[in-house]
């Protein structure tokens, strides 16, 4: 039984997804990203290395998908 107090009771992990219209845009795992302008802490990292999707046809890449994590406590 874990205790109520104890830190792994507390912490809660949120994900998220930001999508970037440039997908040659320097943002690499790890990354932090804050919400608010100016913001110092970063509110959630990059989880993993975004990669932009290439057309081999047409060299067309949509949007770039970065999954983001937020852990507190």
């Amino acid at each position: 039984m874990v205790d109520a107090r104890s830190p792994e009771r507390l912490q809660s992990i949120t994900e998220k997804s930001l999508f970037l219209d440039n997908p040659a845009a320097d943002v690499v795992k790890g990354d932090g990203i804050s919400v608010a302008p100016g913001g110092r802490l970063p509110d959630f990292e990059v989880r993993v290395a975004p990669v932009a999707d290439v057309n081999p046809f047409t060299g067309w890449q949509p949007v770039r998908e970065m999954p983001l994590d937020e852990v507190t406590g």
